[in-house]
Formats: C-alpha cells, structure tokens, sequence
C-alpha cells in the first residue's frame, strides 16, 4: 500500500502509524480513517461490492455511453433496471450490509 498509493477499500485495522514514514502522509490519514469508519460500520455502497455481476458490468460499460451523450440517463436507468430485476430473480443479488451511524 505505501508503495503504490490508492484507496484501498479494506476492513482492516489501520493506523497511521502502521504505514511507513516514506508513504504520502495524506495517503495514511485517509487509509487510516477510512479504518476507523468501516469499524463503525460507516460505509458506502460501491458497484464492486454491492451490486451483482451483470449489473456491475452494465454499470461500467452503459455509463460511458451516457458520459458521451449516446444514452440518455433514463435509457441507462431502464437497462441497469432490467439487468438488475434478472439477476435479482436469479438469486445473484448480494446481501446487502446495514451500515452503522455515528
């Protein structure tokens, strides 16, 4: 993680004095309070972790299409809604994690 910085979404116990002194301290401060979020239960719901395959994909690829204007976001609601409801009754819909709040 210091050696190649980026948001690392994982729930582990960091801080920020478990990274090394050669890392972005602006890097560590976030890992770090990123740690103590997740460990409150604060978090979001990312496309990777929360949504099913299919529709991840749909996701990534569909919205280019709406950045680019060759979709409307209506179009791309509808299609990630059909996507979704497929894979829904398919059982491939991962639970979902209540967050906490502090």
């Amino acid at each position: 993680m210091a050696a190649v910085p980026a948001a690392f979404n994982a729930p582990l116990p960091f801080s920020e004095a478990d990274f090394p002194a050669s890392m972005d301290d602006r890097v560590a401060r976030q890992l770090a309070a990123l740690s103590q979020a997740t460990a409150k239960g604060n978090f979001g719901y990312t496309a990777w972790t929360f949504w099913p395959s299919k529709s991840d994909v749909y996701i990534q690829e569909e919205m280019q299409k709406v950045l680019t204007g060759d979709v409307t976001p209506a179009e791309f609601c509808s299609g990630l809604d059909d996507t979704f409801t497929k894979e829904l009754k398919e059982g491939a819909v991962p639970k979902i994690i209540k967050p906490g709040s502090s």
